[in-house]
């Protein structure tokens, strides 16, 4: 059969057998960890970390502009009071973020960006004086 230009080789039945058994047992994995994660709340516990970044952010923007921080400086000092946040969070799960969260990265990731663009406008704000 030809599909999108390249040719798809039928594979052995016994190899389809092991994917479809594989795709049977990650539903069953997915069902499982559907009914030990609450959808609220583990959305409510995203909300919190990103309000947390964010309003850190700011703090942190307005320190690093009385600070004087200035170019690269200043990002270094953004993503080390980011981990200092997610860090802090960590120790708020006890070690343990997977039971809170879906990925334990997202106490890292979560609010990442936004957190930057609310640190760069207080950041620059004493600057405008």
């Amino acid at each position: 059969r030809v599909h999108g230009g390249l040719k798809i080789k039928n594979k052995s039945k016994k190899k389809s057998k092991k994917k479809s058994l594989k795709k049977i047992m990650d539903g069953q994995q997915q069902q499982e960890i559907a009914a030990v994660y609450s959808g609220e709340r583990v959305a409510s516990n995203n909300r919190i970390v990103y309000s947390a970044r964010v309003g850190f952010s700011i703090i942190a923007g307005a320190a690093s502009g009385i600070l004087g921080l200035t170019g690269v400086t200043g990002f270094i000092f953004y993503f080390i009071a980011s981990l200092f946040i997610g860090f802090g969070f960590l120790l708020k799960t006890k070690g343990h973020p997977d039971e809170f969260f879906l990925k334990s990265s997202s106490l890292y990731t979560e609010g990442l960006s936004q957190g930057l663009a609310s640190f760069v406008l207080f950041w620059t704000y004493p600057f405008i004086n």
